[in-house]
């Protein structure tokens, strides 16, 4: 659905057409579901061939389909939680969040403060460059769901294919205090 959003009902198509049969067919028919479990290869195969339907060379659209996604999430049943839960407590329950949606390795908090947090995971097997840019955007899709500005993030190191990615995230929360603060007229 968010490649839909993003870019188009013919790239989903073509996405499907660039998938091996049997995820094809898995996705086609219906058999993957949210709430499922499936091996990460087939998540780097449907990224790979998001990026060949899409003609895209970099690993941007896998960070926006991580954004996307995550704010999708958390405009719908997970809004409420925005409203009573800071950023910087959001951020510090990032591996909780993050092992609803994968199994394998550690994640962890390195760090976390008022405007910044640094999340490392390591051990995570088969990841790739587009799935830690998935990753990257879902942090931020969570954190612009809890309207946070001039959000950015930094890769510290990791991020490829050796299983680890030490991030570091900053973001200000500044215009959404200054527009609360002010008295209505």
């Amino acid at each position: 659905m968010a490649l839909e959003r993003l870019r188009g009902r013919d790239e989903v198509e073509r996405t499907f057409r660039a998938l091996p049969r049997e995820i094809e067919r898995a996705i086609r028919d219906g058999a993957v579901v949210a709430s499922g479990w499936y091996p990460i290869d087939w998540y780097r195969e449907l990224h790979a061939a998001m990026r060949t339907a899409c003609r895209e060379t970099g690993y941007e659209l896998a960070h926006e389909l991580g954004r996307e996604a995550t704010q999708s999430d958390f405009s719908g049943i997970y809004r409420l939680m925005l409203r009573v839960v800071s950023s910087e407590l959001l951020v510090s329950q990032a591996p909780r969040i993050f092992r609803m949606y994968f199994a394998g390795g550690e994640v962890g908090m390195a760090e976390v403060d008022s405007g910044w947090g640094v999340i490392e995971f390591v051990g995570w097997h088969g990841f790739d460059r587009a799935i830690w840019a998935d990753v990257m955007g879902g942090i931020e899709g969570i954190l612009l769901a809890r309207q946070a500005t001039d959000v950015r993030s930094r890769v510290i190191r990791g991020g490829g294919s050796d299983g680890s990615l030490r991030v570091e995230y900053r973001w200000s929360m500044e215009d959404k205090v200054a527009a609360s603060s002010v008295p209505p007229a």
